[in-house]
């Protein structure tokens, strides 16, 4: 299965560099609103519309 996944990979790594940094954008982007949400939700403070 790793080889397999390692030949693949050799062949399309761009492919599989875009999809994994896309991804990792996401999921950062993610946390760091549902983080924001969470304060902004405990906390009385109203965060601008210009920081999202």
């Amino acid at each position: 299965m790793a080889s397999q996944f390692k030949l693949s990979f050799s062949q399309h790594p761009d492919i599989y560099v875009s999809v994994g940094c896309c991804e990792l954008i996401f999921w950062y982007l993610v946390t760091i609103g549902s983080c924001l949400l969470c304060i902004s939700r405990n906390t009385d403070v109203v965060l601008p519309s210009g920081f999202l």
